[in-house]
């Protein structure tokens, strides 16, 4: 037996696999984690990629408006944000933060003072929230290529310099960073909308591809173009949300470096045959189930169609948006049809929709079984997922279904891990 560590939030939960059913345990590479943050940013800041430092955009009586990811994303903006404002406020700039939630909920006090840092939040400089429905926010700016208006948020868009924080990381959708952090960040609902319909087709909804089929993406570094974005300040996090890399220029050119560097830790080699069952865990940050079943996704491409994908995740916040998945279970051919006449007649919102489309088009083809608390599978049971409390239990209920010579492949950390697959 092999006793292998799945992450479970904040702790670990450990399951036995017999040895000549493990195929392969993957992890990212090892790293360490930059020592002075603060002399990162200021480096990062004044080299960008390409494109004007931002000491030679900052003036006297500038509005500086800083964007900065909400709870949803784990960029420790708390320890990037004293040694911008620094820079600003000495060069007589006037900064202010903007929480970039996109269609999401506006963050709690308590949120905000845990991403920003209680020194930022009592500073006195201004915070506003994006809030896309509320329509008298926001100014029109434009149309993109693929026909998406764009909206801005005025507080951003008055603005003389605009920043950008975030970080990258593989998503549903290619991969978060980069222009991302204006669209859907910063815009309206409106906007958001027109996006995510292109999030409908198959390369904007493949984890870690951002090539030319990628729609949704390339909609949104246009967005980000026409809002006049200067900088985006791109962080690559290691499994305990500690920084690792830090990329700053352009949003399209330093995205593009950010994610050069965010595969060289988290990508590994295709396996030759695909595993008859996949494991993952979550991260401390997935507060919604909704975040944490990302892997269901990502290791679509390493298992069997047939086959069974476990998820590990305590996720206290519960299911949040994958709740809506309930009337289009079970996934079947039928029921995707349905998703798509109803977003196309409205009655669901694309903005939430595509945190759970993807994961209904690989539940049409693969089992899914997720271990977490009992409330949590209480609800799963009656959205129609299977569930249990038990990580052994669900490995065995997996077992089961395989045949005799099945293999396995764990992926401890499977929401960021990105299989080396051929070009879409």
């Amino acid at each position: 037996m092999v006793e292998v560590e799945i992450p479970y939030g904040k702790d670990i939960l450990r399951l036995k696999i017999e040895e000549e059913h493990l195929q392969k345990i993957v992890n990212p590479k090892p790293t360490e984690p930059i020592r002075d943050v603060e002399e990162a940013v200021i480096r990062a800041l004044q080299r960008p990629v390409s494109g004007p430092s931002l000491k030679s955009l900052l003036a006297p009586g500038k509005k500086v408006a800083l964007a900065v990811d909400n709870f949803a994303r784990p960029t420790p903006a708390y320890q990037i944000l004293p040694p911008i404002l620094r820079m600003v406020r000495e060069s007589g700039a006037e900064p202010k933060i903007i929480i970039a939630n996109g269609g999401l909920r506006p963050m709690t006090d308590e949120e905000l003072e845990a991403k920003l840092g209680k020194d930022v939040v009592e500073s006195g400089i201004p915070i506003r929230q994006n809030i896309a429905k509320n329509r008298e926010d926001y100014v029109f700016l434009g149309v993109t290529s693929y026909g998406t208006p764009i909206e801005v948020n005025k507080a951003f868009n008055d603005s003389d310099v605009k920043i950008g924080i975030h970080t990258t990381q593989m998503t549903l959708w290619g991969y978060g960073g980069g222009g991302s952090i204006v669209l859907p960040g910063v815009c309206s609902y409106q906007t958001i909308e027109w996006n995510h319909r292109l999030a409908i087709s198959r390369g904007s909804i493949t984890p870690g591809y951002v090539g030319p089929r990628n729609h949704l993406r390339r909609d949104i570094e246009e967005a980000a173009e026409i809002s006049g974005i200067n900088l985006v300040l791109n962080t690559v996090l290691d499994v305990k949300g500690r920084i690792i890399d830090m990329v700053a220029g352009p949003s399209a050119r330093s995205h593009k470096a950010s994610i050069e560097r965010f595969d060289r830790v988290y990508s590994y080699k295709m396996p030759s045959v695909k595993a008859d069952i996949s494991i993952s865990g979550s991260f401390p940050w997935d507060k919604y189930i909704a975040h944490a079943c990302w892997p269901i996704s990502t290791l679509d491409p390493v298992t069997k169609d047939g086959g069974t994908i476990i998820l590990a995740t305590p996720s206290p916040g519960g299911p949040a948006h994958l709740s809506y998945i309930k009337s289009y279970m079970p996934a079947t051919k039928d029921s995707w049809l349905r998703i798509l006449s109803d977003i196309f007649y409205m009655k669901q919102e694309l903005w939430h929709a595509m945190l759970w489309y993807p994961i209904h088009l690989v539940m049409q083809r693969k089992r899914v079984i997720i271990v977490s608390g009992g409330e949590n599978v209480d609800s799963l049971n009656d959205i129609g997922i299977e569930a249990t409390t038990s990580i052994q239990e669900a490995y065995e209920m997996a077992a089961d279904r395989a045949p005799k010579d099945y293999k396995v492949l764990v992926a401890p950390y499977g929401k960021w891990m990105k299989p080396r697959v051929k070009a879409i």
